[in-house]
């Protein structure tokens, strides 16, 4: 299944193992890529919006939230290697595409995901429930 990547994108991919500095291999990054199943919400795709990098994630619960579709990045269907291949093929094959969405992914995050803005909602969430 790797084959099709490995076909379309070359020497360019990179697998990398866990990392407690993620925003280090962010940096030296194009894209990001989550072939999740199931993600309580796609953190990690945020924290690469908030480098200025476009993601491709599967459309599943979590990361749905995390990517706007063609704008911040792209969807493929969870499980789907032909889709993920052609979906990494489109912005692997785009530079202006991976600027422009990376730049979006940015806005977003800077617009929506303001760290004290959410802790002030989850606090404001629990305390309801006490």
């Amino acid at each position: 299944k790797l084959s099709y990547v490995q076909e379309a994108i070359g020497n360019r991919l990179s697998f990398k193992p866990y990392t407690s500095n993620p925003e280090i291999a962010m940096q030296a990054s194009d894209v990001f890529v989550l072939p999740s199943y199931r993600e309580g919400f796609g953190v990690v795709v945020i924290e690469a919006a908030a480098c200025g990098i476009p993601a491709i994630g599967s459309r599943i619960y979590g990361i749905v939230d995390a990517i706007e579709g063609d704008v911040t990045g792209k969807f493929f269907e969870k499980g789907d290697v032909l889709d993920l291949y052609n979906q990494m093929k489109s912005l692997a094959s785009s530079k202006s595409l991976r600027q422009i969405m990376g730049q979006q992914a940015y806005q977003r995050v800077a617009r929506d995901f303001v760290q004290n803005d959410l802790v002030n909602h989850l606090v404001a969430f629990y305390s309801k429930l006490i």
